[in-house]
């Protein structure tokens, strides 16, 4: 009898089922990371046109990611401390933190070599904070006037009252970054359905094993959760949020968080794995 072999000839990526390893190898062509990087870069530009920008400020790590292809952590993802300027006809210019993170990133980012500058922090500095911000704005400023791109439409991601007023009080024509990153990032290029599906491989597995070899009655709905994290970690994830554990009379109204109720034979059990997995996708 012979299997299905409709698969051959086609794109890997089509084939949900078939997986790459997350290592690389001398032998096979897998996830592709500079052209990952590539076509993300592409896809943002090309919006850009469509939409009609003179740059893209962007400030969500998930943005600045996309856009310069840095990660230092989930904690910095969205607090305002490190940002991103992508101008029209040019190249990405990080901002990254100030100090050991902005050294980390001159070594682990050679393809943003001459283009990552200290970022301004203008948050949490209290008395200080209207100068800081206005310093923030100048060093984005800066990136539009060696561009000649200032005096077109400046697209921003996500802003506080205290910054919006700062580029506002620069005579820039601020709009929102959202429909053009949103319309890049929706269409996933090869590179990244290859991680999605890395992904997603990690998460099936981890709720197999929950369902048939950790749920039992005995354990306690945060031993479960630890189960599983650990499991996600080990097996190459980047950020493993709460797992959500909740069992028997937690399950209505649901407690959306793990206690250290111990799960008893015969309970429905809920498990709401929030995981991001190799290079950021889930």
């Amino acid at each position: 009898m012979v299997g299905d072999i409709t698969f051959i000839g086609k794109p890997h990526e089509y084939w949900a089922r078939r997986v790459f390893s997350q290592s690389g190898a001398d032998w096979q062509e897998r996830v592709n990371f500079d052209r990952l990087r590539g076509d993300r870069l592409a896809r943002a530009k090309e919006q850009m046109e469509i939409h009609d920008l003179g740059a893209l400020v962007v400030y969500d790590g998930a943005n600045v990611r996309y856009l310069t292809s840095s990660f230092q952590g989930n904690w910095k993802y969205n607090i305002f401390i490190r940002y991103a300027v992508l101008p029209r006809g040019g190249e990405p210019i990080l901002f990254e933190t100030a100090g050991s993170d902005l050294h980390c990133a001159k070594m682990d980012l050679p393809w943003m070599e001459g283009r990552i500058r200290p970022a301004i922090t203008w948050k949490w500095s209290e008395g200080a904070q209207d100068m800081m911000v206005n310093r923030m704005v100048d060093s984005v400023l800066e990136v539009l006037r060696e561009n000649k791109v200032e005096k077109e439409r400046i697209a921003i991601d996500s802003m506080d009252m205290a910054s919006l007023n700062a580029f506002q009080s620069k005579g820039l024509n601020v709009v929102n970054a959202w429909p053009a990153m949103s319309a890049a990032r929706v269409v996933k290029t090869p590179d990244e359905i290859e991680l999605l599906k890395q992904a997603a491989a990690i998460g099936d597995a981890s709720m197999y094993k929950a369902r048939y070899e950790w749920a039992k009655p005995g354990i306690t709905e945060r031993e479960l959760s630890a189960k599983i994290t650990n499991f996600m970690y080990t097996k190459g994830c980047e950020i493993v949020y709460e797992v959500i554990v909740a069992s028997g009379g937690n399950t209505n109204p649901y407690r959306r968080w793990p206690t250290d109720k111990i799960i008893r034979q015969g309970d429905m059990v809920i498990i709401d794995n929030n995981t991001v997995g190799p290079s950021g996708y889930f």
